[in-house]
């Protein structure tokens, strides 16, 4: 009786476990999204949320080393994909942002109402899942394109809790790590 038991609660405990995590990864994607040259002054962001609003500001980090943190806002919503490249998961919105700087303009990862992310000794960090652990930023190239991942702790030794895979269409020297992409699609 007390194995049946311990078996129970054993499967209900990895159920709530999987559906917590699920729900975490999906309020992450609400709050991460990628961003991508569009014109000057402007680029695009491609983010799971339909619901965020015109000034709404944002930051972006630039994950090539030494990596950067800076600042964009929203201008529009826009009703059509403004990056065609994107591999676009379920559910994806996409909004023209206006960078702080022009020459800001980029390939990053666009964050939403995430606490101050620092560089430190070119690599940036913030707890942007309010876990207690700094996540990691990483972009790599694949043959064709590139993957941008955030990771909880240092970026292949940690675990990577985002992901999204940007088509380029045209080969590319590969540096990504099998972590990088694992699991995914891609």
């Amino acid at each position: 009786m007390r194995s049946r038991i311990f078996v129970v609660f054993s499967l209900c405990l990895y159920v709530f476990l999987v559906a917590d995590q699920s729900l975490a990864q999906a309020k992450l994607a609400s709050r991460v999204g990628t961003v991508n040259p569009i014109e000057k002054r402007f680029a695009c962001l491609a983010i799971q949320n339909s619901k965020l609003k015109s000034g709404l500001k944002i930051q972006v980090v630039l994950p090539d080393k030494p990596q950067a943190v800076k600042s964009a806002v929203i201008d529009s919503k826009e009703n059509k994909s403004c990056s065609s490249e994107i591999d676009v998961a379920p559910r994806v919105s996409f909004y023209k942002i206006k960078m702080a700087d022009e020459r800001d303009i980029a390939f990053g990862i666009g964050l939403i109402g995430a606490r101050q992310i620092r560089v430190v000794h070119g690599i940036a960090r913030a707890d942007i899942n309010n876990d207690g652990k700094f996540e990691y930023f990483r972009i790599c190239a694949s043959n064709e394109g590139i993957h941008s991942t955030v990771w909880t702790g240092k970026p292949l030794i940690g675990k990577r809790i985002w992901h999204t895979y940007y088509y380029l269409k045209y080969d590319t020297d590969p540096t990504c790590k099998k972590k990088d992409y694992i699991g995914t699609d891609d």
